[in-house]
């Protein structure tokens, strides 16, 4: 029951409000036999079965043979209905389950359905999705807090049914081939059809979910993996030695780490034990070091590996006074530190991680020409051309609300780095250009950053080492620097590459000018007047508008 559309007084007596809203699922059996699909008593019967065990009410039910094959079946439920129809020479038949109880799991109900029909899951198609008023259900699509614990355990039933929503609401191919829930998070690994593709080609992919939320597709997880990794060594003015990851559990920052010659330790440290099992079993290529090291990432010599808080794990083998001991800890500071983490859409307000504190016990921990990268989640996109708040839609405001806590945490970072640096690639299974920002040589007396740090870490003003370096030297850098078996082997990662990413999107200037607190610093862009017809367009002060 959700917030009535109606007034109280319009309800009849003895009534009552129900939300209209329900969940359906859309099943193409496969794998059965002409002769029970075939058979009308048969399938009637079996029908009558998955009513039963779904505990829904039987208000009627027809079936009817069809000629020369074939068989049709209708059971209308007091909570909807329960449809099938057969074509037996194919072993195929449609199947239409749509509920508005809250009892009954359609996803887990998809077994009992194909067997009851004498299908084959593995041959079938499904989807289920949410249908009507879900408003007041945003698990469905993100985290909701709920204080009573009886109501928020109904609510997670309730909506477990549509996760991960990538999955279910495709109607594909779709197995779960792993699924566990740790001390910390709910972990699955499913193989499906392309989500994106828009026919219907039986190329199977593989993607990992933490609390249902998409986390890597095997497809394009080397373009992710590498763009977070090696813009790093290669902004690193010393070849890296000492390299610190924080998260990653699938391997794959571990693996890209370790294909640099001049690596000769990696510290992990990831929370979660269940994720690194997991991935080893069902993601190997991940943690695929065969060529350069031990067959398994994770076995490689190289490799220090703690599963633990990194907060625990900092203050026990590095210290949260280091950054009062610098000097005296040389042999605990790392050349590169490595932030494979949850994107800021996915934590909660008052999180630590990508606060102060966080940033500057890194900042200690790194060399003196230490670099840091970090995953920055979704980039912006903006999709008007004013700057004015006040002519957004309530869609876009929100939009820009999570750009601008983007904004604080760059600024947050800059305090504690030199030169701080944001860039962007596409990531296909995302659906989205996904956001990286890189801190090159920790500050040893942390500035207190004005927000121009911003506006520097968003525009090519000024040289930055190598990491401006042209792409030719990049690509030298690569030779010279990744081990003999894997030159010119990387999947997506080059200097043409590298070169893209060193000047940041109009986007992330438009999403931080539309805030008018930041007017003044705006000052140092300005926009082309001249070409509204493709939005507005930012440029450095001292270039023209009109270039």
């Amino acid at each position: 029951k959700d917030e009535p559309s109606q007034t109280e007084s319009e309800i009849p007596p003895g009534g009552e409000f129900m939300a209209a809203k329900g969940q359906h699922l859309l099943l193409d059996l496969a794998g059965s036999s002409f002769e029970v699909l075939n058979d009308e008593k048969l399938m009637k019967q079996a029908t009558l079965n998955i009513v039963e065990r779904a505990g829904m009410t039987l208000l009627g039910i027809d079936s009817f043979k069809l000629e020369p094959q074939g068989v049709s079946v209708c059971a209308t439920l007091a909570e909807s209905h329960l449809t099938i129809h057969t074509w037996p020479e194919h072993g195929e038949a449609l199947v239409d389950l749509f509920t508005c109880g809250e009892g009954f799991n359609l996803q887990e109900a998809i077994p009992i359905v194909v067997d009851q029909y004498g299908g084959k899951v593995v041959s079938s198609t499904f989807s289920v999705v949410p249908r009507g008023n879900w408003l007041g259900h945003t698990t469905m699509i993100g985290k909701k807090e709920v204080e009573d614990p009886e109501e928020a355990e109904r609510e997670r039933n309730l909506v477990a049914q549509f996760q991960p929503f990538e999955i279910m609401a495709t109607h594909k191919y779709k197995k779960k081939i792993f699924e566990k829930e740790s001390e910390y998070q709910h972990i699955a690994i499913w193989d499906h059809h392309d989500m994106q593709a828009d026919d219907y080609g039986k190329q199977t992919t593989r993607s990992l979910f933490l609390d249902n939320v998409l986390q890597s597709n095997i497809d394009d997880e080397q373009q992710y993996h590498e763009t977070l990794v090696h813009p790093a060594f290669i902004a690193s003015p010393v070849p890296p030695k000492r390299v610190l990851i924080l998260g990653g559990g699938e391997g794959g920052a571990l693996r890209e780490a370790l294909k640099w010659k001049s690596v000769e330790k990696v510290t992990m440290v990831e929370i979660d034990e269940v994720v690194i099992e997991a991935s080893r079993e069902f993601l190997p290529s991940y943690s695929n070091c065969t060529l350069f090291g031990a067959a398994s990432c994770f076995d490689d010599e190289r490799t220090e590996l703690f599963i633990e808080d990194f907060f625990g794990w900092f203050e026990k083998h590095i210290g949260n006074d280091i950054c009062e001991k610098h000097e005296s800890k040389k042999e605990s500071l790392y050349d590169i530190v490595v932030l494979d983490l949850p994107e800021m859409e996915e934590l909660r307000e008052g999180d630590y991680l990508y606060s102060d504190t966080f940033f500057k016990r890194i900042s200690c921990a790194l060399s003196p020409t230490g670099v840091v990268v970090t995953n920055f989640g979704e980039a912006p996109l903006m999709l008007d051309e004013g700057p004015d708040l006040r002519e957004r839609s309530k869609e876009e405001l929100e939009e820009l609300e999570l750009y601008q806590r983007k904004m604080t945490e760059i600024q947050t970072m800059s305090k504690f780095f030199k030169h701080t640096r944001v860039y962007d690639t596409p990531i296909s299974s995302f659906r989205a250009n996904w956001a990286f920002a890189i801190g090159i040589i920790p500050d040893g007396e942390a500035n207190e950053a004005t927000k121009h740090s911003v506006i520097e870490a968003l525009h090519h003003d000024k040289n930055v080492g190598d990491f401006d370096a042209s792409p030719n030297v990049v690509n030298d850098k690569l030779r010279n620097g990744l081990h003999e078996s894997i030159k010119d082997k990387l999947s997506f990662y080059n200097g043409a590459i590298h070169h893209g990413f060193q000047y940041s999107t109009a986007d992330w200037i438009g999403a931080y000018c539309a805030d008018p607190e930041n007017e003044e610093d705006c000052k140092s862009v300005c926009t082309d007047a001249d070409a509204e017809e493709y939005g507005k367009l930012w440029h450095p002060i001292g270039e023209s508008c009109r270039s």
